[in-house]
C-alpha cells in the first residue's frame, strides 16, 4: 500500500471520510503523493476497533466465532464429500 496522508487519499478517492475512521501513524512520514511530512494512513480501522475498550474484546470473540464457525461448515461438508464419495 503506498503511504498518502488523509488529504490526498480523500483526493484521490473523491471521499470526504473522517480521520477517525482510518489508522493514522504517531510519525511523520513523506506523503507519497504530495512529498510532504504529514501523518499517513497506515489501515482503515476493523469493525470492532469503533467499539469502546469493554465490548472490544467482545467483538473480536464474535469475530474468532465466526470465522471458526466458516471454517468447521466448510471442513465438514469437504470431509463429508469425500465419505460419500468413497461409497
Amino acid at each position: 500500500m503506498s503511504e498518502i496522508c488523509l488529504e490526498c487519499y480523500n483526493e484521490i478517492m473523491g471521499t470526504n471520510d473522517p480521520p477517525d475512521k482510518y489508522v493514522i501513524s504517531t510519525d511523520l512520514d513523506v506523503c507519497e503523493e504530495c512529498g510532504q511530512l504529514k501523518h499517513i494512513i497506515i489501515r482503515e480501522h476493523l469493525w470492532y476497533d469503533m467499539y469502546p475498550k469493554g465490548l472490544k474484546w467482545l467483538c473480536k470473540l464474535v469475530d474468532l466465532l465466526i470465522n471458526l464457525f466458516y471454517c468447521f461448515k466448510y471442513s465438514i461438508l469437504d470431509f463429508w464429500n469425500i465419505i460419500k464419495f468413497r461409497h
